[in-house]
């Protein structure tokens, strides 16, 4: 254990700036001018190289942001193993993130899990190693706010839960399908946690876990190694969400496990199962590409769909000719994602959210160059990731230069695109990774960190 976390005399240092009255700090305090706090008496303090110690016992450093732009940075003495819980008090919107010994790559972070705006992390260190902590307004706030309290303390590692061993598909338990919450644990890094949903064929459940602890969900078939769907963080803080149609009765395996399998630990989070209406492929399905995509004629007849898992894709074919002027919609009770592909199957030409009525998306497009265009539908995603029916409509407008009635643009059916719905196809399915994640994420504002020679 290091000595300068336990040393006598850094335990004053600590209490004693702690304790101090504001009156009689001059150390590197300015006079405040117009629009800022006074600074505090650790600036300055605007990089890892110039963090001071932050000791993990409980007691809060008082600090400011004496500007809107101002940073704070701390750093921590920790073994390998250690857990700590760091977090800010008062009335300051914080982000906290927590980074490796290289004081540039982020290992934690957080916004508002310590309530009132105020930031909590739980970490446990990978190694012994000096680790630094960043404290900044979260957003992009121009304005000075202050005093706010940091400290860090020592967390003990959390117990194993009432269901252990349970870490392979053999020591399964069941849970229950009527929403009842199963209390879990993630005792220790590598932990994970199976359990056995049995259905019905025909019906459809929301799988989520809730919590404080960033969770990964993954659902298996009957025969233990079929993954039929995952996800990371389509709840809140870092839950996961599935929501899926068991076409076969059966009993089907539930893993979670820790975001970060290798540090990740969790004192306490759920894990659910409440059935919900069942969402079923579509009479258009396999369209998951453009190779498999169907003609969407440009009529304004509304093409009736489904989205029936988290990852469908609908993709639809548009043949246009240059100067054309299309309108592209969706309508019903889902939250739809909207996308105009270009004639390469790849390149994003357009895209849209909610410009429709309540949820549904809605785009205008006017090729330069004629060709076969593409429209991609998937689901938003968030705590409803599949959508029972909602229809995809497309419509020629006329010219603005003629005013000409709309035209129902000629829709070729290009060689090995199947002409009937439920024709099917042997193309494969690319990868998604070309679109957009349904949370995005908002990266830290990382400041470089030269070696620090001395604290």
């Amino acid at each position: 254990m290091r000595n300068v976390r336990w040393s006598a005399l850094a335990m004053l240092c600590a209490i004693l700036a702690t304790l101090l009255p504001w009156s009689g700090r001059t150390t590197n305090v300015a006079a405040s001018q117009e629009g800022s706090l006074q600074p505090d008496v650790y600036e300055p303090d605007d990089g890892p190289e110039q963090a001071h110690p932050l000791l993990p016992v409980g007691l809060a450093q008082r600090r400011t942001f004496h500007t809107g732009t101002d940073v704070d940075w701390v750093y921590l003495d920790l073994d390998a193993g250690d857990r700590v819980e760091i977090t800010t008090t008062g009335d300051c919107d914080t982000l906290l993130t927590v980074y490796a010994p290289d004081g540039r790559t982020a290992l934690a972070q957080d916004d508002d899990r310590g309530g009132a705006g105020n930031a909590l992390v739980r970490f446990a260190a990978p190694i012994e190693s000096t680790y630094f902590v960043e404290i900044r307004q979260f957003g992009r706030s121009s304005s000075p706010c202050g005093p706010y309290g940091v400290s860090a303390s020592f967390v003990p590692p959390p117990a194993p839960d009432s269901f252990e061993p349970d870490d392979t598909s053999a020591l399964a338990k069941p849970l229950p399908t009527d929403g009842t919450l199963q209390q879990h644990s993630i005792h220790a890094p590598g932990d994970v946690d199976w359990v056995t949903i049995t259905v019905q064929a025909n019906t459809a459940f929301r799988l989520a876990t809730a919590g404080q602890c960033d969770t990964v969900l993954t659902l298996f078939g009957p025969d233990r190694q079929t993954m039929l769907a995952e996800d990371d963080d389509s709840g809140q803080n870092g839950t996961s969400i599935i929501v899926y149609t068991f076409t076969q009765a059966g009993t089907y395996y539930l893993r979670v496990r820790a975001y970060d399998e290798a540090t990740d630990v969790c004192d306490s989070y759920s894990v659910s199962a409440t059935s919900v209406p069942p969402t079923f492929a579509d009479a258009f399905e396999p369209d998951d590409s453009a190779a498999q995509a169907r003609p969407l004629p440009l009529d304004g007849k509304p093409q009736e769909r489904s989205l029936h898992k988290p990852d469908d894709l609908d993709w639809v074919s548009i043949f246009l000719n240059a100067g054309d002027r299309i309108l592209l919609w969706t309508s019903g009770p889902c939250d739809t994602y909207l996308f105009l592909v270009g004639p390469d199957g790849r390149t994003i030409l357009r895209e849209d959210d909610d410009s429709g009525e309540e949820a549904n998306a809605v785009l205008f497009f006017a090729p330069r160059e004629a060709g076969l265009y593409y429209a991609v539908v998937r689901p938003f995603g968030g705590s409803s990731p599949t959508c029972n029916s909602y229809q995809l409509q497309g419509l020629t407008l006329p010219s603005p230069r003629t005013g000409a009635s709309p035209v129902t643009s000629a829709t070729p059916v290009t060689s090995g695109t199947p002409t009937t719905p439920n024709e099917p196809t042997a193309t494969p399915v690319p990868t998604r990774s070309g679109f957009p994640t349904a949370t995005p994420f908002r990266p830290p504002t990382v400041s470089p960190a030269p070696t620090r020679s001395t604290r």
